[in-house]
């Protein structure tokens, strides 16, 4: 059975357009908790996007997986630098994301970051 594209859903907090913010979040979390950005965000001129990769096409795996988050990054971004933040497990999803995004990453934080050895295959 084929795969569907299908949009990931995401949270939007802080500037309405300002510079591109993802933030992945551990597990267990939620993009819901990129709100604690959102007056930083308007105050900074910087637009937080949280993606719920659970809403990513369940058939996705391993390097695909990485791969689709980076699309849809990269066409959220639309040509400009992004910037990412990883969170305990979201740590390791946003190093995989960063390199295949290719060198559009302006910075990349991780806070927190969960060791590999405790993540499992997506």
């Amino acid at each position: 059975m084929p795969l569907t594209k299908r949009t990931l859903e995401y949270r939007q907090f802080g500037a309405e357009d300002g510079q591109l913010v993802v933030y992945f979040h551990g597990t267990p979390g939620a993009p819901e908790e990129c709100a604690v950005f959102d007056r930083y965000g308007k105050e900074h001129n910087l637009t937080f996007i949280s993606y719920d990769r659970f809403s990513v096409d369940p058939g996705l795996k391993g390097a695909a997986y990485y791969q689709h988050l980076a699309d849809e990054i990269s066409d959220k971004a639309a040509g400009n630098a992004v910037n990412l933040i990883g969170f305990s497990m979201g740590g390791f999803i946003a190093l995989q994301v960063c390199r295949r995004i290719g060198g559009n990453v302006r910075n990349l934080h991780l806070v927190s970051a969960a060791p590999h050895r405790w993540t499992r295959e997506i």
